[in-house]
């Protein structure tokens, strides 16, 4: 039998004390095909409404965008950076943490030229980032993420993820 009807089977779901769905279509595709008890299946929102426009001619762009926590490995961006040749290309890194951490990081970052220190932007004006960016990068160390709601927000706003330990 295929794997998924094996995890789907009794061993999976008829054990289960709740069924959580992150979309309400696979919630309907679970209760109509699956399963029958809808009494265990909880929805949730993932608390992002998609942004009312998206940048179609997006520049060329790419981001690093969060906290400066040293396991998301900012530095990480830098150098994979610093070994580009990319004309025309931006990389901004933007977040901030640690003032001591966010001094070396903005250091790195005068010494390239397509490389921009944005530092801390205000709540609501990442999704100006992720809009106008042709590329985000996660560097985060392997085992430190959950599902990182960076992901959800550049997915929203067109833009494609690269990620180098995150699933």
């Amino acid at each position: 039998r295929p794997f998924n009807r094996v995890l789907m089977g009794k061993t999976g779901l008829y054990l289960a004390d709740k069924i959580i769905s992150h979309s309400k279509d696979l919630d309907r595709y679970m209760k109509s095909n699956l399963y029958k008890r809808k009494s265990k299946f909880e929805w949730f929102y993932h608390g992002y409404s998609p942004p009312e426009t998206r940048i179609k001619d997006k520049e060329k762009r790419v981001i690093w965008l969060a906290r400066f926590r040293r396991w998301k490995q900012p530095e990480k961006f830098l150098e994979i950076v610093k070994e580009i040749e990319a004309d025309g290309w931006q990389f901004d890194l933007i977040g901030y943490g640690d003032q001591e951490y966010e001094e070396k990081l903005k250091y790195i970052c005068e010494e390239e030229n397509h490389l921009n220190f944005v530092g801390r932007v205000e709540v609501g004006e990442d999704w100006e980032w992720y809009k106008k960016s042709s590329l985000f990068v996660n560097t985060s160390k392997k085992g430190f993420e959950g599902f990182p709601n960076s992901f959800i927000q550049s997915w929203l706003c067109g833009t494609p993820v690269i990620s180098l330990n995150c699933d």
